[in-house]
């Protein structure tokens, strides 16, 4: 793939994968992979953070319920 192609992560786009852990995890069969979805989200939410701190102005947060 030449770099033309590749899309730069952003905040935006960790936030959004991590409310889909979140949904996962919501709707997991056991308590295992609720627990794994929502470390999944974390990680996720991390590197959300880190995309913010990195950034020369901050990116506008998602509103969540939890």
């Amino acid at each position: 793939m030449s770099d033309s192609r590749l899309k730069r992560l952003t905040n935006l786009d960790c936030i959004l994968q991590a409310e889909e852990c979140r949904h996962l995890a919501r709707g997991a069969l056991s308590s295992k992979h609720r627990i794994m979805m929502n470390h999944i989200a974390e990680t996720w939410e991390r590197i959300a953070t880190d995309i913010e701190s990195r950034a020369k102005r901050p990116f506008p947060r998602l509103v969540t319920s939890s």
